[in-house]
C-alpha cells in the first residue's frame, strides 16, 4: 500500500523499515505494517493488518505504540460496518476505512484527545528524577531498561520522559538500533534547581488511624524527618502509602482528627525502605511553619548534594 484516501484527499504513505521497528514488541511488527503519513499538518503512523482485531486489543496497542514514539496511532481496514465503526469510536481508536471514512483527531468536532503542553511533572516523571538524583544516574538508560527496573510499566516510563522532555529537563534519542535513551544534562542541584519550579508535593492526601493493614510502610513526614536529623519525633507515627496499591478501607478507623498513625497517601512509590527519600520528604514538608523543622529540613537538603 503507497497511499490512503481521507475526506476526498489522496495521502501518501512511506513504509517503515525494519530499523524503524527495533525495539518495538515482537508481537506488533509481526502483526501489522508500519507507514508514515501526515494529514492537515499532523504526522501520525498508520498501522495495517491482515488480521482482525478487537477494539479493546487496538486500544492498548495504540497506547503502547503512541507513548512509545509519541504520535497518534491510525489502524487501516478495508472496511468497517456501521456497528463496528462506531464500537472503535466508542474506544477512541482512530482508523482509516477503504476510501470512505475515516476517524482522526482533526476530523473530530471536539479535540478530545489533544494533549495540553505540560506545566507540571507527573508522578512518573518526579519519581524518575528522585531516583536520578538519590540512586543512580538515568542518563543513557533506554526506555525498556528503565521499565525492567522501576515499578512502572513501559507506557508510563515513555509518557514520563515524554513529560520531562516537555519541561525542558532532559531529552532523549535513538540508537542505531531504535531503542530510545535519555540524557538529562546538568547534574546535581543545577539540575534540582531547574526542575523545581515543576516539582510538587509527593502526598495527596493525609489521615489519622488506629490500625495499619499487614504490609511494608516507610516512615514518612516528621518521622522520617526525625531518622535524617537530631529532631524529635512526634508521638503519631507518620508512615508513607502509594496511592495506587492502598484504599482508605483497608485502614482501621480512617479520619481527619487523631490517631497513633498519620497516613500519608503518596502520588508514587516511596524509594527508600526504612524510611522515604529525602527529597521527596524535603518537597512534603517544605512549607511547614515550625522553624525546628525548617532547620533541620534543610540540613537534610543539603546532605544530599554533598555525596
Amino acid at each position: 500500500m503507497d497511499k490512503v484516501t481521507v475526506a476526498g484527499i489522496s495521502i501518501p504513505l512511506r513504509v517503515w523499515s525494519k530499523d524503524e521497528l527495533k525495539g518495538l514488541p515482537v508481537i506488533y511488527v509481526h502483526s501489522h505494517r508500519f507507514y508514515d503519513f501526515t494529514f492537515k499538518g499532523n504526522q501520525m503512523i498508520l498501522l495495517e493488518s491482515d488480521k482482525h482485531f478487537t477494539p479493546l486489543v487496538c486500544q492498548t496497542m495504540a497506547s503502547r505504540i503512541e507513548g512509545y514514539f509519541g504520535r497518534p496511532i491510525v489502524f487501516y481496514f478495508d472496511k468497517l460496518l456501521y456497528y463496528e465503526r462506531k464500537r472503535y469510536v466508542e474506544h477512541g481508536i482512530y482508523y482509516i476505512s477503504g476510501d470512505s471514512n475515516a476517524f482522526l483527531p482533526m476530523l473530530m468536532a471536539s479535540p478530545v484527545r489533544k494533549r495540553k503542553k505540560a506545566v507540571k511533572l507527573s508522578a512518573a516523571a518526579q519519581y524518575l528524577l528522585m531516583v536520578h538524583f538519590q540512586v543512580e544516574s538515568l542518563d543513557h538508560r533506554s526506555i525498556q531498561e528503565l521499565s525492567e527496573a522501576l515499578p512502572y510499566s513501559y507506557v508510563s516510563i515513555a509518557k514520563a520522559v515524554q513529560n520531562l522532555e516537555e519541561l525542558g529537563l532532559c531529552r532523549s534519542e535513538r540508537d542505531s538500533a531504535g531503542s530510545k535513551s535519555i540524557d538529562f544534562g546538568l547534574y546535581g542541584k543545577d539540575l534540582w534547581d531547574k526542575a523545581k519550579p515543576f516539582m510538587s508535593s509527593p502526598v495527596k492526601e493525609r489521615f489519622y488511624c488506629t490500625g495499619l493493614p499487614e504490609g511494608h510502610f516507610p516512615a514518612s513526614g516528621i518521622s522520617a524527618l526525625s531518622m535524617y536529623s537530631h529532631l524529635a519525633p512526634d508521638p503519631e507515627q507518620a508512615i508513607a502509602a502509594y496511592a495506587k496499591e492502598w484504599k482508605k478501607e483497608q485502614f482501621e478507623n480512617l479520619n481527619t482528627f487523631e490517631g497513633p498513625y498519620v497516613v500519608e497517601f503518596w502520588r508514587y512509590p516511596a524509594i527508600g525502605s526504612k524510611c522515604v527519600d529525602k527529597l521527596s520528604l524535603y518537597l512534603n514538608l517544605e512549607n511547614d511553619p515550625d522553624p525546628r523543622v525548617e532547620k533541620e529540613l534543610e540540613f537534610v537538603f543539603e546532605s544530599v548534594w554533598k555525596k
